[in-house]
């Protein structure tokens, strides 16, 4: 009889060959629980399972359609098979080194669960062509703040600024993404780069409650697509200065690799002082 452990019986459930998510959260954090659980159940039955069962989760995203939420957002790629040939590593929890990351074991996955819609394609293209990107010469800069020292610390503004510039210094040409759910950094990114830009179609807020708390039931599914099409982005981007986090860890996911990255990771209760780049 296989068992599951504690961590995938909280997130997951099986029925029969169908897995179901059951977890609920942010956009990327449910992204990363379904792969742990496809993962788990590939781990222990050494294939697929027949089906998989979204509508457990982005339930904050569902626009009041949570049965087709996932497919507003993603595509799934059915013709991918996916064989069994060693054990697959994919941590629940994503606050850790992504360089460590098994990006050729995971690539398979994602592109088969996680590819974007149409839509977010579609959106993708719009955000590349209003801005004029040019992502092999664009330095993109992802500060995730709100909420987010719950769960790890944070960097000051100063030190995501000064990573940034060190970048810039190497290559004067490039441009720079600022991509943030904090106004307040946003505001100080602007000061310091004169050709900063950001997407308008991701807003940001000035308070700590996350971004999905706040935007409109009735405009969630575009929001939600123009954030997934600005992460595919910046994953496509020369260079990328990172937080540790979902979002974080599904640019890596998306870039194929942590190549070219600056990741700021401190655990929560480490103290401020130190140099905490890698």
């Amino acid at each position: 009889m296989l068992h599951f452990n504690f961590r995938f019986r909280k997130f997951c459930a099986i029925k029969g060959e169908t897995l179901r998510i059951k977890h609920n959260s942010g956009l990327f954090s449910n992204c990363s629980i379904s792969v742990y659980g496809i993962v788990s159940y590939f781990n222990q039955y050494k294939r697929l399972p027949a089906r998989v069962d979204f509508t457990g989760t982005f339930k904050n995203f569902s626009s009041g359609e949570q049965q087709e939420a996932y497919k507003s957002y993603f595509k799934p790629q059915s013709q991918i098979d996916i064989t069994y040939k060693d054990k697959v590593r994919f941590p629940a929890i994503s606050l850790f080194d992504y360089r460590s990351e098994a990006f050729d074991q995971l690539t398979p996955f994602v592109n088969r669960y996680f590819s974007p819609s149409d839509a977010v394609m579609l959106k993708v293209d719009a955000l590349i062509e209003r801005y004029n990107i040019i992502p092999q010469s664009t330095i993109a800069v992802c500060y995730r703040g709100t909420d987010k020292h719950r769960d790890t610390g944070l960097a000051s503004f100063e030190d995501f600024i000064t990573q940034a510039q060190s970048i810039k210094q190497r290559f004067p040409d490039h441009r720079m993404l600022i991509q943030t759910d904090q106004a307040q950094f946003w505001e100080t990114a602007a000061q310091v780069f004169s050709d900063a830009f950001r997407f308008e179609e991701t807003p940001f807020t000035a308070t700590d409650k996350v971004m999905h708390d706040i935007i409109k039931e009735e405009d969630k599914k575009e929001w939600t697509q123009w954030f997934i099409a600005a992460v595919i982005v910046i994953s496509r981007c020369a260079y990328v200065v990172n937080h540790t986090g979902n979002v974080a860890r599904w640019i890596c996911l998306y870039r194929k690799g942590a190549h070219n990255m600056s990741q700021y990771f401190r655990k929560r209760d480490a103290p401020r002082s130190g140099d905490y780049w890698i």
